[in-house]
């Protein structure tokens, strides 16, 4: 991009040009001459712009950003990456230049001027390169390019059309991280406990809770940037309310067409019922631009629960209380109604999204199966998906065995009874 020439002063027909030309939310990668070029121009705001390895020709390689004999020109919210060598700013001969919170993701040394509250460091864009086939220039959640701007000139929406800014400042570059976040409460009815009113923690206390998420390996769908999550360091080591259970699974679905599954997200389940991300207190985050969705909660062996109705999310984490009847969910008997409150329905050992005491596909048997097969009294230890009440053990007879749950969630009396998971 270059602002060429506005002052029009080599006798040319046409007068100075004294408006102001704002560049905004511009993505400029794999060219042969600069990012963004100001040249004997007045009056310039270059805002909000990722540059990333322009100057491919031999003949230039001074700069992603530069003003040459130019003017009033300011430099402000962008982010520059170029090749080794390359300025990620250069300017020569111009006056009244502001060049201030922009990011230098290499080369900041050679930067001239390098400004005021400049950032350094790799911008940790999704999938950089010179490719457009598969450029991704949004950035990750842990960008230092987040919540570092400021809002002079800043433009109001981002290359997307995204509104800005979604966190407590704008973000640098073209694209403003969009985050949604999801504050869910649930109960397992697996791990409740109707004397302590929360749940047990009994795979954290056994150190059997995997750091890195279960529900990919178990065949759960993954979408919108999901799975591979894993624990940030020291959660596990927390005891009492905010002890983690277990992980689950949290849903985004599309509000018009609950069936499809938008995104995903790993996150933990505490004992008091609260679902948090993978740092252990924060509310679940999904990078989505705000808007309404189906919230779904699903975990390994607990048939799953969807709201009955699209949720408005947005960067301001909403409340979804799967424990409480004020949240209607999808379908009919979804909960299970005991103990005063609302529980997720236990026994799903084989994730088919029904349970069944007896017949093909039962959940019954893999319990014995887990056990050896044959002595009906073994008890083995670990996290597997057939230890129903997560108690880290699983058993087939005696007090707290997996399988009477499972008899009792299916009506209690007729064992070829079945129940089905209500999500569409």
């Amino acid at each position: 991009i270059i602002v060429d020439y506005s002052r029009n002063v080599l006798n040319d027909p046409l007068t100075a040009y004294t408006g102001r030309t704002y560049v905004a939310n511009n993505v400029c990668y794999g060219n042969g001459g600069r990012g963004i070029h100001v040249y004997q121009s007045d009056h310039a705001t270059v805002v909000n712009n990722t540059c990333y390895r322009n100057c491919q020709s031999p003949a230039i390689d001074d700069g992603e950003f530069t003003a040459y004999q130019a003017g009033d020109v300011t430099f402000r919210n962008n982010i520059a990456m170029p090749d080794p060598g390359v300025p990620p700013m250069d300017q020569s001969n111009t006056t009244q230049l502001t060049v201030a919170n922009n990011l230098w993701g290499a080369n900041s040394g050679l930067a001239d001027p390098y400004g005021t509250n400049s950032v350094t460091g790799d911008p940790l864009f999704k999938l950089p390169s010179v490719d457009p086939q598969v450029a991704d220039f949004h950035l990750q959640g842990s960008s230092p390019a987040l919540d570092v701007g400021l809002a002079t000139d800043a433009p109001t929406t981002d290359h997307d059309g995204a509104p800005r800014p979604v966190g407590p400042a704008f973000d640098m570059g073209a694209f403003e991280y969009q985050v949604v976040r999801v504050s869910v409460r649930a109960w397992l009815d697996g791990a409740y406990d109707s004397g302590t009113g929360s749940m047990r923690d009994n795979l954290r206390l056994g150190g059997f809770i995997p750091p890195t998420e279960p529900y990919t390996a178990l065949g759960f769908l993954q979408a919108g940037g999901g799975g591979g999550e894993s624990i940030q360091g020291g959660v596990l080591f927390t005891s009492g309310n905010n002890a983690i259970v277990d992980w689950v699974l949290v849903e985004l679905r599309d509000p018009t067409n609950a069936g499809q599954v938008l995104a995903t997200r790993c996150a933990l389940l505490q004992r008091d019922g609260q679902v948090v991300d993978t740092d252990g207190f924060s509310p679940v985050a999904f990078e989505r631009r705000a808007g309404s969705f189906f919230v779904a909660l699903r975990h390994r062996n607990h048939l799953g629960v969807m709201r009955n109705a699209p949720s408005a999310l947005s960067a301001t984490a909403t409340l979804i209380n799967f424990r409480s009847s004020g949240t209607p969910a999808y379908g009919t008997d979804a909960r299970k109604s005991a103990f005063g409150t609302l529980l997720l329905w236990a026994g799903n050992t084989v994730p088919d999204a029904t349970l069944r005491y007896t017949g093909n596909g039962n959940d019954r048997d893999p319990i014995l199966m887990r056990i050896g097969g044959n002595v009906p009294t073994n008890i083995v230890s670990g996290y597997y998906p057939e230890d129903v009440n997560l108690s880290g053990t699983v058993q087939y007879t005696g007090t707290g065995n997996d399988r009477d749950i499972i008899l009792v969630n299916v009506g209690g009396s007729v064992p070829t009874a079945t129940r089905t998971e209500q999500l569409p």
